[in-house]
């Protein structure tokens, strides 16, 4: 066997020439798409992060919000019932004045129609008194004597009636 060193120059040459031109025209292509989609893939990645995180911020946004939101419907709800509370205290009241003035209103016509009734009866004793007066004296008094206590309860009736 021999060695030729032509040969092994001719296929180190050649060797050369395939590896520039694979060099050339078929790994910097793949390097670059591949490049590229790690170019792609990482920007994915950044994508993804940002909406990951975006995301988080809209959903303690969210969290925050809703705490408001119940702080306030907290709030509104306290408030409601503080005024329903200090409305019914007022209706009470109201309610109670109502009925004090009417009991008073009651009261005031009960006085009325119990002072017109007794001046009636006053009126009806009086009238009683008188004839039973008369028909007492008249059987145990002369008629001068019936005339004079007769003038007098006159004068006692007419000072009741002005009272």
């Amino acid at each position: 066997m021999e060695v030729h060193v032509e040969q092994i120059l001719l296929q180190i040459v050649n060797f050369g020439i395939l590896f520039f031109v694979l060099i050339k025209f078929l790994f910097k292509p793949i390097l670059k798409i591949l490049d590229e989609r790690s170019e792609r893939i990482k920007e994915g990645l950044e994508a993804a992060e940002k909406t990951l995180a975006e995301q988080a911020k809209l959903e303690e946004k969210r969290q925050e919000q809703l705490t408001k939101a119940q702080q306030e419907a907290a709030k509104i709800l306290a408030d409601a019932k503080k005024e329903a509370e200090r409305q019914g205290k007022a209706m009470v009241d109201e309610a109670r004045k109502e009925t004090a003035a009417m009991i008073e209103r009651e009261e005031e016509l009960f006085k009325t129609k119990l002072a017109k009734e007794e001046l009636r009866l006053k009126g009806k004793i009086a009238k009683l008194v008188s004839l039973t007066t008369t028909t007492v004296l008249k059987e145990a008094l002369t008629s001068q004597h019936q005339e004079e206590i007769i003038r007098r309860q006159i004068v006692q009736l007419k000072k009741l009636r002005v009272k």
